[in-house]
């Protein structure tokens, strides 16, 4: 990924509504960061994809 490229955080990328959210995002070409309970099923070149789970501290300073 160039260093220009925009990034985008999204929490709950991996089904649903997050992820309906993270594939617009990056059909705009930007790159997209996801932290989930579960990693996602599916992949996109400008996706990366974190298990955790933000209402867990410990579980989101590892990820940090």
């Amino acid at each position: 990924m160039p260093a220009t490229t925009a990034v985008t955080v999204i929490t709950g990328a991996s089904n649903g509504i997050g992820r309906a959210i993270a594939e617009a995002v990056l059909a705009q070409g930007r790159a997209v960061v996801n932290l989930d309970y579960v990693l996602p099923t599916w992949s996109h070149p400008l996706l990366t994809s974190y298990q955790g789970d933000l209402t867990d501290e410990a579980s989101t300073r590892e990820r940090a």
